[in-house]
């Protein structure tokens, strides 16, 4: 073995350890054992991107953010590292950031299902509905179904006082995710709009029978 090779295979060694950590959920083991390989081979990209994953798993969004700047300075043109990049910015509510990183990759490669999704969260947040909208119907045809689609889709067509299409959207919620009180809790609010006290109650009462500390609507 060639002492240009030994590093390599260290690096390597390290970022097994490092996976099979973080397939287990053992995040604080995955961390130091990525942090190893890169202590070796610092301007590793993927090792980079690891860690990316493990602070957001850890919910650590402003440091995961960090994590994925570094992965895009050494291999610009990863584009799951821009995405992650993105999510990291809309879960750190740093919504203005995580377009103005979405966008490109969007122009880049409109395939990206996630990216219209976070976008469109992302446009709802700055109160910008109608593209939010465009952006969560991409979205759909891309071929997603999470809730969070319906949910704001019925927030943002209640903003724009399209009540009948709030409450669409969330009825639609209701049925993908029966047991999310978000969805029953949207409609019950959608309802009060156009005067259904009466269903809207029976929507309030759903949600607070998921989730107790729900009040009022």
């Amino acid at each position: 073995m060639s002492k240009i090779s030994e590093p390599l295979d260290q690096v390597h060694k390290w970022h097994s350890i490092g996976a099979s950590f973080l397939k287990k959920e053992q995040y604080d083991k995955a961390f130091h054992a990525f942090k190893e390989g890169l202590r070796i081979d610092p301007e590793n990209a993927e090792l980079w991107y690891q860690i990316g994953i493990v602070l957001s798993r850890q919910e650590r969004h402003r440091d995961a953010i960090r994590m994925f700047r570094n992965t895009l300075r050494y291999a610009p043109g990863n584009q799951n590292a821009r995405l992650q990049l993105g999510i990291s910015f809309h879960e750190a509510g740093m919504y203005k950031e995580g377009i103005s990183v979405l966008t490109p990759l969007l122009a880049d490669q409109p395939g990206t299902c996630l990216a219209w999704l976070y976008r469109g969260s992302c446009l709802t947040a700055r109160g910008l509905f109608d593209q939010a909208l465009a952006d969560l119907q991409e979205a759909i045809d891309c071929g997603l179904s999470q809730v969070e689609i319906w949910v704001l889709q019925g927030y943002c067509y209640e903003q724009l006082g399209n009540h009948q299409e709030s409450i669409d959207a969330y009825l639609t919620a209701t049925e993908i995710a029966p047991d999310d009180p978000m969805p029953f809790f949207g409609l019950a609010g959608s309802l009060i709009q156009i005067g259904e006290t009466g269903q809207a109650e029976e929507d309030l009462r759903a949600a607070q029978k998921i989730d107790p500390e729900i009040t009022d609507a």
